[in-house]
């Protein structure tokens, strides 16, 4: 069966800037396409991908690493081929060809799994990860994702993209906290990764 993970399409709701991931190797030139480059592509997101505790607030956001393995090897069985958002974003905006069958691989937050299992996942397809980094998390004892951790992400051919700094309801705080969360966590993570 196809993927059960949260999918968005819209070009509207992605985040328009990105920190690319410093890769081992030069990415090759793209050629462009001609004609519209406006097509959507499906966007997975993904939390924790470790089997669920007994008890968690919210189970839904927890997919186990077997199941994560074999979504993603339904996708590359599939055709489908694992992309960053800044590849996306050159397509969109100056029309970068992108494979037959894109998709975005995403996860929010940062937890160690994204490290520890979902890395090692992708790295079987050669495909990248798109980690939208919530900055509280780095370091958190309740979370345990450590500042290694994202650069082992990013060592990987990892994008690490802006969340949030505490991760807020955006939508219930004042404009300086808005702005604050957004663009100190961008600043951060240029700064820092």
């Amino acid at each position: 069966s196809a993927p059960k993970a949260d999918q968005a399409a819209a070009k509207e709701t992605a985040p328009k800037e990105t920190v690319p991931a410093e890769r081992s190797e030069p990415t090759p030139p793209t050629a462009k396409v001609t004609g519209p480059h406006n097509d959507p592509v499906p966007i997975l997101m993904y939390h924790v991908t470790k089997a669920s505790p007994a008890g968690t607030p919210y189970p839904d956001l927890w997919v186990t690493p077997a199941d994560f393995k074999g979504q993603m090897n339904w996708l590359a069985d599939n055709g489908y081929t694992g992309i960053t958002m800044k590849q996306l974003f050159d397509y969109w905006d100056d029309g970068y060809a992108l494979p037959k069958k894109p998709v975005v691989i995403s996860f929010d937050d940062g937890y160690p799994s994204h490290d520890k299992v979902a890395k090692k996942v992708l790295q079987q397809h050669k495909w990248p990860g798109v980690l939208f980094l919530e900055l509280n998390n780095v370091g958190s004892p309740k979370t345990g994702f450590t500042s290694s951790m994202v650069k082992n992400l990013i060592a990987a051919g990892w994008e690490i993209d802006s969340h949030t700094v505490s991760h807020p309801d955006l939508t219930k705080i004042g404009p300086a906290q808005l702005k604050e969360e957004l663009e100190l966590s961008r600043a951060r993570i240029k700064r820092k990764y």
